[in-house]
C-alpha cells in the first residue's frame, strides 16, 4: 500500500490490543516522572521535621521542576530531529542517572542536582508520549489514547505518594527517602529496557523524508492487528489529503494561523501548573503545620492523591463526547471553585475531613482538566514539528511549576497566614485557565490531524 499516505493508513486502524498494550508501555516513563514529582515534596518534608527547614520543601520541588522545564524544551526539539523512540530512550536514561546521583549525594547540593538532572530526563515524558499515541491512533480515538497513557502514567504519583507515606519516616538501614530513589533508578531503567520493542511513528518518518522506513512501520503495525483480529482484513484506507508546506518553528508558532492556539496553550499551561504545583508542592508541608506529624501529613496527602486516576478516568470517558475547549472551559472552571473551598475550610480551621475532601476535589478536577489540555496542545500544531511546538508549551506547566514553589516559599517566610495566600493564588490561576479556554481555544475533537493543519 505504498501508494496511499500514512494517515489514511491510520484512520483506518481499528483500536486492538496491540494499540493498548504500546499505550500501556508508552507511559511507563510517564508513570516514573509522576512517582518523582509526587514525592519530592514528601522527600523534602523528611528534612522539614529534621531541620526544621520550612522553605526546602518549595526549593527541592523547584531543583526538580527547573530540570523538567528545560528538559521539555530541549528533548522536544530533539524528539523532531532524531525521532520520537530515540528520545523515549535518552530522556529515561537521563533520568535515571539523576535519581542514582540524588541516592548516593553526600550533601544537600548534591542532591538538588541530582534531582535537577532527573527532572531534565522526565520534563519531555508527558508532551512527547502524547504527541506518539496520537500519530498512531485514529481521529475518533485519538483523545481516549491520550487520556488512557495518563491514566497509567499518573498512578505512579498515587503509587508514590503511598510508598513516601510508608517509607519516608523510617530508616531500614539507609533513610527511607533513598529507598524512594532507588525505586525510581530502578523504574527509569527497567522502563528504558521494556519501551524498546516500540516502532518509531510512522507519521514522522513519512514527515521526514523516510518513506521506507514509514511504509515498514506502518506494515508492522497493520500485521499485530491483523493478528488481533485473527486475520481479518481492515477496512480500505480513507483518503486523508496531507498539506506539505514545512514552515520554521517560531513562524508556525505566531504566525495568524496559530497565534490563538500557541496562546491558548501556554496561558493555560503556564496558570495551571502555577496553581497545580503551588498546590502539591506545600500540601504536606501544610498538613504538618497543622500539627500533625510526618506520617499522617503524607497519610492525608495519599488520599489525595487517589482523585488522580480517578480524574483522568473521568476525563477518558468524557474526552470524545465534549470539545476539548469545552473541557477545558468548564473542568477549570469547577476547579476554580473547589480551590477556593479548600481555602476556606483551611482559613476557618474546618474539622480535617473537611480540609482533606476539598483538597480531594480539588485535585480531582486537575486529573480531569489535564487530559483534555494535554491532548489539546499536541494535535493543534503539524507533525513535521509536533514535538517541538508541544513540548515548548509543555514546558510551560513546568515553568509554572518552577515558580510556584519559590513563590509559595517567599509568601509562607513572609506571612503568618502563607499557606492559605498560596492557595488562593491557586484558585485564581485555575480561574485564568477557564477564562482562556473559552475565549482562544479552537475546535479539534473529530478533526483528523492533517485537517487541523493551517
Amino acid at each position: 500500500m505504498e501508494d496511499v499516505n500514512i494517515a489514511s493508513r491510520v484512520e483506518r486502524l481499528p483500536m486492538t490490543g496491540t494499540l493498548w498494550i504500546w499505550a500501556t508501555l508508552l507511559a511507563l516513563g510517564m508513570f516514573w516522572d509522576s512517582f518523582q514529582l509526587f514525592t519530592s515534596s514528601s522527600i523534602a518534608l523528611h528534612f522539614f521535621a529534621a531541620l526544621n527547614a520550612k522553605s526546602f520543601g518549595a526549593y527541592l520541588s523547584a531543583a526538580f521542576f527547573g530540570g523538567t522545564f528545560t528538559g521539555a524544551i530541549f528533548f522536544a526539539l530533539l524528539g523532531d530531529k532524531l525521532g520520537r523512540r530515540n528520545v523515549f530512550a535518552i530522556t529515561l536514561s537521563i533520568m535515571g542517572l539523576g535519581d542514582l546521583v540524588a541516592v548516593l549525594a553526600p550533601s544537600g547540593s548534591i542532591l538538588f542536582a541530582g534531582m535537577t538532572l532527573a527532572g531534565f530526563g522526565a520534563g519531555v515524558q508527558i508532551p512527547l508520549n502524547s504527541t506518539y499515541a496520537q500519530e498512531i491512533s485514529p481521529t475518533h480515538r485519538r483523545g481516549k489514547m491520550s487520556a488512557y497513557q495518563l491514566l497509567v502514567g499518573f498512578m505512579g504519583g498515587t503509587v508514590g505518594v503511598f510508598m513516601a507515606a510508608l517509607l519516608v519516616p523510617v530508616t531500614i538501614g539507609i533513610p527511607g527517602y533513598k529507598i524512594l530513589l532507588i525505586i525510581m533508578v530502578l523504574g527509569a531503567f527497567s522502563s528504558l529496557i521494556i519501551r524498546s520493542v516500540l516502532p518509531e511513528s510512522p507519521r514522522w518518518l513519512e514527515r521526514t523524508g523516510r518513506q521506507k522506513e514509514a511504509n515498514e512501520v506502518m506494515d508492522y503495525i497493520e500485521s499485530k492487528i491483523r493478528k488481533d483480529l485473527n486475520g481479518a482484513e481492515l477496512p480500505a484506507p480513507k483518503n486523508i489529503v496531507e498539506k506539505q508546506n514545512r514552515r520554521p518553528l517560531l513562524e508556525v508558532l505566531f504566525s495568524k494561523d496559530y497565534i490563538k492556539r500557541t496562546a491558548s496553550a501556554w496561558i493555560v499551561e503556564f496558570a495551571q501548573g502555577f496553581g497545580f504545583y503551588g498546590l502539591v508542592a506545600l500540601v504536606p508541608s501544610f498538613f504538618y503545620t497543622l500539627g500533625y506529624g510526618i506520617f499522617k501529613s503524607i497519610l492525608f496527602t495519599g488520599i489525595i492523591a487517589i482523585s488522580y486516576p480517578l480524574g483522568v478516568l473521568i476525563a477518558y470517558l468524557l474526552i470524545e463526547r465534549m470539545q476539548r475547549r469545552t473541557g477545558i472551559t468548564v473542568f477549570y472552571f469547577i476547579n476554580m471553585l473547589f480551590g477556593i473551598g479548600f481555602v476556606l475550610s483551611g482559613l476557618y480551621h474546618a474539622p480535617i475531613a473537611v480540609i482533606v475532601t476539598f483538597g480531594f476535589l480539588t485535585e480531582l478536577s486537575v486529573f480531569i482538566d489535564g487530559p483534555f489540555l494535554h491532548t489539546y496542545e499536541i494535535e493543534i500544531y503539524p507533525t513535521y514539528l509536533r514535538s517541538s511546538a508541544g513540548g515548548i508549551s509543555y514546558s510551560f506547566d513546568r515553568l509554572g511549576g518552577f515558580v510556584a514553589p519559590l513563590v509559595g516559599a517567599y509568601i509562607i517566610l513572609s506571612l503568618s497566614s502563607g499557606y492559605t495566600v498560596v492557595f488562593a493564588l491557586a484558585a485564581v490561576a485555575w480561574g485564568i485557565c477557564s477564562l482562556v479556554g473559552f475565549a482562544l481555544a479552537i475546535k479539534t475533537t473529530g478533526t483528523p490531524l492533517e485537517a487541523l493543519e493551517a
